[in-house]
């Protein structure tokens, strides 16, 4: 909606933690390798990765993969070009929330035929958890949709009826 094209209209900078040259340089590298992740398979790059966050405010919480890949990283730092290899993400992967469940100290796991009921732990920093509301400690966000969740809930429940009616 508006919230996520006001998001993608506005320009982006990274800026550096101050004025010394090793932090323009790393302020450089990290903004190139932001400007490197994959547009494959259904992907476009990290603009759609912001989009995918930025639906979090809806739903309460949004989970990405990150698939990470060594990499030499070139950027233009005062008119000169500074290399450094770097680990860097290569792809981020939107991936549905529902796949997924909290331990009881906040450790997301993952579903799998395996373990239907409790999931299992996945690798720290392979995943990246998005939640823009939280209440009371809770692990999967407060949804802004939620308002709206009765009244959708009735109205397909009220069309339901009506087609049967219809019939």
């Amino acid at each position: 909606g508006e919230r996520q094209s006001g998001v993608h209209n506005r320009q982006w900078t990274i800026q550096p933690a101050d004025k010394s040259d090793e932090s323009v340089k790393h302020a450089a590298l990290v903004e190139r390798a932001l400007m490197t992740i994959s547009e494959g398979e259904g992907d476009s790059g990290f603009s759609k990765d912001i989009s995918e966050f930025l639906m979090a405010v809806y739903y309460g919480i949004a989970i990405s993969e990150v698939t990470w890949r060594d990499t030499d990283i070139t950027a233009k730092v005062n008119d000169k070009t500074v290399s450094e290899r770097m680990t860097v993400p290569d792809r981020i992967l939107s991936r549905d929330p529902r796949r997924f469940v909290f331990d009881d100290m906040g450790g997301l796991c993952l579903y799998t035929p395996d373990s239907m009921y409790e999931g299992v732990p996945v690798p720290v920093g392979r995943f990246i958890i998005f939640r823009p509301y939280s209440r009371y400690e809770g692990f999967y966000g407060y949804p802004k949709a939620r308002l709206v969740w009765w009244a959708t809930w009735f109205k397909r429940k009220i069309m339901l009826l009506l087609l049967k009616y219809a019939e």
